[in-house]
């Protein structure tokens, strides 16, 4: 300890447990005394530093050639003393370091890009990703906390489109299967005397098949985009299926709503079947 202007003490120590203190004093003459009063000591326990990660537009698969951009925010009882990137490639670890910390600091917000094309990354490749945070307890740490962890995959254009394959095959199946249907009903609507309420559930059965066939050629047209030098023909026969189909079904469930009135009335009246045949036949040609 030091002396400071012959009145004030100045020291500092290193503590691992609670206790207390004493001063002993030794006058000019050599003589130590031991003074009586005890301070007691008190010692928090140091706390894990906290990091949270905030991706900035996370997805579930990236290019390798991709940017990963995310925003943290750190904190830290005792002080801050690095931050890093923790990535986990299949069996690989990979480290980056986000922040060093020449000084101590408590607090602490930033922004990180991770460049994928730096990493050797490989199609289909199964990435998490957290932070790790180091305070600067040099006693008994330093002590360390993590992030949560986020995944993703590097996209794999071989699976890509072999999953686009397997939709496009089951979108032929459904619309074969519905035109199958609609041929058999188009025979049965023309020599059969049918009333409304079949022509309601023919529609109706109808309807709801379509929207199936709508969602997956939307699908493939959405998945369509992750392709270089698509085939225009093909989006263009996906559009034309999409659009002719959309509205299709919307004259189905308008025509539904108009048997469903029909039924309802006090008097019953006589609906005419031709606008069921008709909306068939259109299936028929669209499919």
């Amino acid at each position: 300890m030091e002396l400071k202007e012959s009145k004030n003490l100045e020291g500092s120590l290193i503590l691992r447990e609670k206790g207390y203190y004493q001063f002993k004093i030794k006058h000019h003459d050599g003589q130590k005394i031991l003074l009586e009063e005890k301070y007691p000591i008190e010692i928090e326990q140091d706390k894990s530093p906290q990091v949270i990660l905030f991706p900035a537009n996370p997805k579930p698969v990236y290019y390798e050639t991709d940017n990963v951009q995310m925003f943290y925010e750190a904190h830290d009882d005792f002080g801050i003393r690095q931050i890093d990137l923790i990535a986990r490639v299949n069996e690989t670890t990979l480290k980056k370091s986000v922040k060093r910390f020449k000084q101590s600091v408590r607090d602490s917000t930033g922004n990180f890009t991770w460049s994928l094309s730096l990493e050797n990354l490989q199609q289909g490749d199964e990435v998490q990703y957290f932070l790790e945070i180091k305070d600067n307890d040099n006693v008994t740490g330093p002590n360390s906390g993590q992030s949560e962890i986020y995944r993703f995959t590097i996209f794999d254009s071989r699976k890509e489109r072999e999953n686009l394959v397997r939709l496009q095959e089951e979108l032929s199946e459904k619309m074969i299967v519905l035109l199958a249907n609609g041929l058999v009903e188009g025979d049965i609507l023309k020599t059969t005397t049918t009333d409304a309420i079949y022509g309601k559930k023919l529609l109706a059965s109808h309807a709801d098949a379509l929207i199936d066939i709508i969602g997956l050629a939307q699908r493939i047209k959405e998945q369509t985009k992750d392709f270089d030098y698509f085939p225009r023909p093909y989006l263009t026969l996906l559009n034309s299926i999409i659009s002719g189909l959309t509205t299709l079904r919307e004259e189905q469930i308008d025509a539904i709503n108009k048997i469903q009135r029909t039924i309802l009335k006090p008097t019953p009246v006589s609906f005419g079947m031709a606008s069921v045949e008709i909306l068939n036949g259109r299936m028929v040609t669209n499919l």
